[in-house]
């Protein structure tokens, strides 16, 4: 049992609670030389709060020493100085710090993902002769209608060449109708697709119609097609096509005559789906083979850049209006007048000679034109497409067509992205005094 003792109070006689002590006693602790041993240190010492900034420990000791009593001027002098010292190298990380955060430093991170599901890009589809032989078509067009009248016969033996600046009006004739006319015919292009390519495997069991969407743009090879895929596949290898058969446009009348082309009949281009830069068109086409099978294996990579001062992006819209912009200007100067592919406030050629004249101009200023004459900072966010064309032999199942079909070259798809190396939380953390390396860090 504990022991209990009792007291009493003197101005009443009420009991108080008893207090209980312990059955040991602490006389152990001070006969125990290593509990004393172990406690010297802390036994007599106040206790004071700790503080965790190096920085503010040094400078508080600076400060304390300088004002401490019985130290020489010379002693304060050189506390002084080295508070000054330290404080100037305090200034100079953080100009420093910041200096390197509002120059906007950026890393470009590459990472390879893979192709679970997708859509093909939009393929345009233009005839290849239509450049060289508009011209001629439409000279003899403008010949044969002059021929129907009398009034013209009389001034054409006049002047073999007076039926270069009759209106088209006065020939009831239409620019726009011929140029549709003999530009590459719908008529003649086929295509299908691979059924185990699409996530929807509905589509093929139930004979659905696909979704494409078919689109006409106006460009220097006439009025092209372009055919934009909207129902998501899936990449089964080459099993993941797109296929198109297209029909010979193997005649042209020039000289009232049929003449076969030989060659290429078919330009195809691949590009992004907000691209409408017409002008790109020129350089970007590619020929497609007669009577062959061509397999096009194409690779992306999309670019996800930062719009920073010293390097600006925009939206892709403003990227190609500029562009078009420019190039329509650099066509102004050597015509007065516009093709339908011409989207110029100028009117629209009226006769053959200022049709002849402005293809001469648009062809002069595709040849004599830089890429530097109109850059236009870059989109912020682009896919481009790579493509690798394969042609095989002559094929004699298919024959007076063209047959290509467009794989994806694997199941890969690169994303470049540019990203700030540099963050606020990191700036503060440094002026805090926890700096750590960076990479590029000057």
């Amino acid at each position: 049992m504990r022991a209990a003792t009792t007291q009493l109070n003197s101005t009443s006689n009420r009991r108080i609670k008893p207090i209980y002590r312990p059955k040991f006693s602490y006389k152990w602790i001070r006969k125990n030389r290593t509990f004393r041993r172990f406690t010297k240190k802390w036994r007599n010492k106040p206790l004071r709060p700790k503080i965790k900034s190096k920085t503010i420990l040094t400078l508080s000791a600076i400060v304390n020493r300088f004002f401490k009593p019985g130290l020489s001027r010379l002693q304060k002098v050189l506390w002084m100085l080295a508070l000054f010292i330290s404080a100037v190298i305090c200034l100079l990380v953080v100009y420093q710090r910041l200096e390197y955060y509002f120059s906007n430093p950026i890393v470009t991170d590459v990472s390879i993902e893979r192709i679970g599901t997708t859509t093909f890009p939009p393929v345009m589809l233009c005839k290849k002769k239509f450049a060289n032989d508009f011209t001629n078509i439409l000279r003899n067009k403008v010949k044969n209608a002059c021929m129907k009248t009398k009034e013209c016969r009389e001034m054409i033996q006049n002047n073999t060449k007076a039926f270069r600046f009759l209106t088209f009006d006065y020939l009831n004739l239409n620019l726009r109708q011929m140029w549709n006319q003999y530009s590459v015919n719908r008529s003649h292009i086929r295509m299908n697709f691979n059924c185990a390519a699409f996530y929807n495997k509905k589509i093929c069991e139930h004979h659905t119609r696909l979704n494409i969407t078919l689109t006409t743009v106006n460009t220097y090879y006439g009025r092209c097609l372009v055919y934009s895929q909207t129902d998501v596949i899936e990449f089964h290898g080459a099993s993941t096509y797109w296929e198109f058969l297209v029909k010979h446009h193997n005649y042209v009348p020039i000289g009232g005559q049929n003449k076969s082309t030989r060659g290429a009949d078919i330009f195809f281009y691949v590009h992004d789906e907000m691209m409408t830069f017409n002008y790109d068109v020129f350089f970007a086409v590619r020929p497609l083979n007669k009577d062959h099978t061509s397999d096009i294996r194409l690779s992306s990579k999309t670019f996800h850049f930062l719009n920073t001062s010293k390097q600006p992006c925009f939206q892709a819209e403003s990227v190609l209006r500029c562009k078009n912009k420019c190039f329509e200007e650099k066509i102004k100067r050597n015509t007065n007048c516009s093709l339908p592919f011409m989207a110029m406030d100028l009117p629209v050629c009226s006769t053959f000679n200022d049709t002849y004249q402005a293809f001469t101009a648009a062809l002069k200023a595709y040849m004599s034109s830089k890429p530097s004459e109109c850059y236009c900072y870059r989109m912020c966010n682009e896919t481009k497409y790579s493509v690798l064309m394969n042609v095989g032999p002559p094929n004699r199942l298919n024959k007076n067509s063209t047959q290509f079909l467009f794989y994806f070259t694997n199941g890969m798809t690169e994303i470049i992205t540019e990203k700030y190396l540099y963050t606020f939380p990191e700036l503060l953390s440094d002026v805090a005094g926890n700096q750590q390396p960076h990479h590029n860090d000057p």
